[in-house]
């Protein structure tokens, strides 16, 4: 795709329209919010004038709407973290959050392959990937691409969530690049 507008306007339609096919409800949740949350290692923006910050994802209104009963929601908006420009990171960008209750993490393994595959459909008019995905543990790709062992680290003093993202950044998400996955653009 050479005009990267309509590329990325489509991606958001396929978004979309993914979601709707598995009756998820669009949500769109607050622009300021009270409070930032409680990860320590995000650092949110602060509107002075308001007391309020802008949200670092949407994830706490959205998971307020799980407790109320909305089982399926989706929602594409801009999120916001005090962190400096640089390759990997832009104080402003767009984020896809999506929650489905009473459901594991190999429903959410399915709803990304389905997303990537809608996508992938709506930019060239077929799947540029074959299913199932190769499927591994947090704990098989630290052996497998930094050669660690997980559950070895999390008893050492001082194995930090740092120096975990750290070791993912830097390790094991090369790694995956590596494995049979989808390449869209």
């Amino acid at each position: 795709m050479k005009d990267k507008r309509r590329a990325r306007a489509q991606i958001i339609l396929a978004i979309r329209n993914y979601f709707a096919s598995l009756d998820f409800i669009e949500t769109d949740t607050p622009s300021l919010v009270k409070s930032p949350g409680m990860e320590p290692h995000i650092r949110p923006l602060r509107v002075r004038e308001l007391g309020s910050f802008l949200p670092t994802s949407p994830e706490f209104a959205m998971k307020r709407l799980l407790a109320q009963g909305y089982e399926k929601i989706f929602q594409i908006c801009k999120a916001y973290r005090n962190e400096p420009l640089s390759t990997t990171h832009n104080p402003e960008f767009a984020i896809l959050e999506w929650y489905r209750g009473h459901s594991d993490y190999f429903a959410i393994m399915d709803d990304v392959e389905g997303l990537f595959d809608a996508i992938s459909k709506s930019l060239y008019g077929h799947s540029r990937f074959e299913r199932p995905w190769p499927r591994i543990t947090v704990e098989q790709g630290f052996r497998e691409f930094a050669g660690l062992e997980l559950t070895e680290l999390l008893r050492q003093p001082g194995f930090d969530d740092d120096a975990f993202f750290r070791i993912m950044l830097n390790s094991v998400e090369p790694g995956l690049a590596r494995l049979e996955s989808p390449s869209l653009l």
